[in-house]
């Protein structure tokens, strides 16, 4: 009896604000939950995309410029390079 006698003080139900609160804090935690994933794909499809696709290979490069530079390194170096 107590509680419906403050109840009736407000000027507002609160069980239907308590609802309404609940009810947005979910969209937003689902909102926020899908934007950190789209992020978080975004950035891996682009870690992807520019590792495998988006890049300029050196093998050519190297090819044509080797007369150009010496290269002094004398420790492990990639297959593709042994040769050199």
């Amino acid at each position: 009896m107590a509680a419906k006698k403050k109840n009736e003080k407000l000027h507002y139900d609160k069980e239907a604000l308590e609802k309404e609160y609940t009810q947005t804090y979910a969209m937003f935690m689902k909102v926020m939950v899908i934007g950190i994933g789209g992020a978080v794909a975004f950035f891996f499809g682009m870690i992807v995309y520019l590792g495998g696709w988006s890049h300029t290979p050196h093998k050519e490069f190297f090819d044509t410029f080797k007369d150009r530079f010496t290269v002094e390194y004398e420790g492990t170096k990639l297959p593709m390079y042994e040769s050199e």
